[in-house]
Formats: C-alpha cells, structure tokens, sequence
C-alpha cells in the first residue's frame, strides 16, 4: 500500500519554535519519496476533526506534532483504525514519545514518521475517555489543572507549581477496585498506567507496558515533606518500586471511588469527573509507528 501521510501541527504546544517544522518536514518527505502534507491546528480538539477528514480522505498515516494532548487528540480517532499513528515530540513532557523511545530530535523524528513500521499498542479510557499514556486522580491532577491555568509551560514551571501545592496538599480516602477485589487507601495520589511514565522522564510505574493488555495502578500514601526530594529522585532513576510510600497492582479493569466528583487527568490533559471512576485497557488497538 502506498504510504499517504499527513502532518498536524499544534503551534503552540510546549514552548518550543515550530517555525522550521514545515521546510524540515517537506525536505524529509520528498529524500524518502513519500507524499505528505502539512496542517496546523486553530483551537482544541481541533487535530480529532482534522483526523477524521483527512483518513475520509485516504490518508493511511497522521504524525501528530505536539505534546500528549495532541496525540491523544490524534490517537483516538485512530483505535481500531487501518490508519497508523506516528509522532513528532513538541510538547511539555513528551510521556508517551519517551516511552516508546522516539527521537527527541525533530530532525530524527520526522526520519522516523516518515519510514519506520508501525506496532499495535493497547488504548486505555477512563470513563469511556481514550488515554494512552497515564490517567489519575488526587496530587497529580490537582498540579495538572493548575498547571493548564499558568501562563507559562515547560517543566520549570510545573515544577514550581508543584513544590507549592505539595507542602499543603491532604491524601484522600479512595475505594480501588482491581479486577473484582477491593482496597480501601487513604491516598496522596492514584496512577493508572498504560505506559510507565508521565513525561520529562518521571517514571511512576516503571513495569508498565503498552503492549501486554494490562494496567497498571501506583497508590501513593502521604509523602512527609522531608522525604520529598528524596521521592522524586527514585521516580526519575526509575526506583519507586522500592518506595515505601507507592503500592502497585495490575488489572484489565479498575474502579476509583472517592467522595466527590474531583479533578482527573488523563495524558496529561486536566478536567474534572464524578465520584466513580472507570477504567478498562483494549488490547492491541492503535498502529503506531516508533
């Protein structure tokens, strides 16, 4: 099948210059003797539209040029799709490009969108929402919604968010369900993880895979403010298995049940859901090239 590729491209996601994207990606296209065109993205969940007028059009691969908002945008349109997925690495953290080992390099991953192979790798959703990455509930969506509130982007500024809130924040009682069994925590945060990293490289369930048909969950206790760095530091050399303050299980069907409807974020996209909250993997049901 010949190879009919199309670029979307979210101008302002992380805060990097995009600027040279289109010259770099047309150069590319023309050495390897592969039709592509170019889009750009005018306002959110713009790139989903631009994904199921341009597979209408015949259009057998979508790179998704951002960070993880846009590519989940991108890959939900594609589950269960004979269209692939491929992906150039412009966002904040960059989770899911990271995991699958893609080039950080525009110049390298552009090469790769354009001639590599694509593999299926599992779609996980929270409340029928797609995610591919990581979703969860408590700390790390409180810092994700502020975070989608600052003027400013890059890791620096999450970081400063979340040194704030960290010293303030309380642990909430959850009730987990894992594929029928029950657990009660009290909980400083809860990770559903399809793949085994956030982003930048802060690995909170270094075991998980996006290709075995399995979540996995990381339940974080209260975290004594003294203890802080030192948690941080064994999320970044991918350690925190052996973290006194992280439980993990694993399970094809998970349930959250907390006090009230709450913040959540899922592939690092910030909103707020109800009480109960429902998670489920798919197997095998996105093509993406890496």
């Amino acid at each position: 099948m010949e190879l009919k590729v199309a670029f979307i491209i979210n101008p302002i996601s992380g805060a990097k210059n995009k600027n040279y994207l289109p010259a770099l990606i047309k150069e590319t296209a023309e050495s390897l003797n592969v039709s592509a065109d170019i889009y750009f993205t005018e306002y959110a969940n713009h790139a989903a539209i631009l994904t199921q007028e341009l597979v209408n059009k015949g259009y057998n691969r979508i790179v998704a040029v951002g960070g993880d908002g846009t590519i989940n945008e991108v890959g939900k349109e594609l589950i269960n799709s004979t269209a692939e997925l491929a992906i150039i690495p412009q966002g904040s953290g960059n989770g899911l490009a990271r995991h699958l080992l893609i080039p950080l390099s525009a110049e390298k991953a552009v090469k790769l969108a354009l001639s590599n192979q694509s593999e299926a790798i599992d779609t996980a959703f929270i409340n029928n929402k797609p995610f591919f990455c990581t979703a969860g509930v408590g700390f790390d969506a409180l810092i994700g919604n502020k975070f989608a509130e600052s003027k400013s982007r890059g890791f620096s500024t999450y970081a400063t968010i979340a040194t704030k809130e960290f010293i303030r924040y309380k642990p909430q009682t959850y009730k987990i369900t894992v594929d029928g069994i029950e657990y009660t925590r009290e909980a400083f945060l809860i990770t559903i993880a399809n793949a085994s990293q956030y982003g930048n490289n802060a690995f909170i369930a270094p075991q998980a895979q996006l290709q075995d048909g399995i979540l996995d969950v990381a339940i974080v206790s209260e975290i004594p403010v003294i203890a802080g760095p030192f948690f941080a530091a064994k999320m970044f050399l991918k350690e925190l298995e052996s973290s006194r303050y992280v439980e993990y299980f694993k399970g094809k069907s998970i349930q959250i049940d907390r006090i009230a409807e709450d913040y959540i974020h899922y592939d690092g996209e910030p909103g707020r859901m109800g009480a109960h909250l429902d998670l489920r993997i798919l197997p095998a049901s996105l093509k993406v090239v890496f």
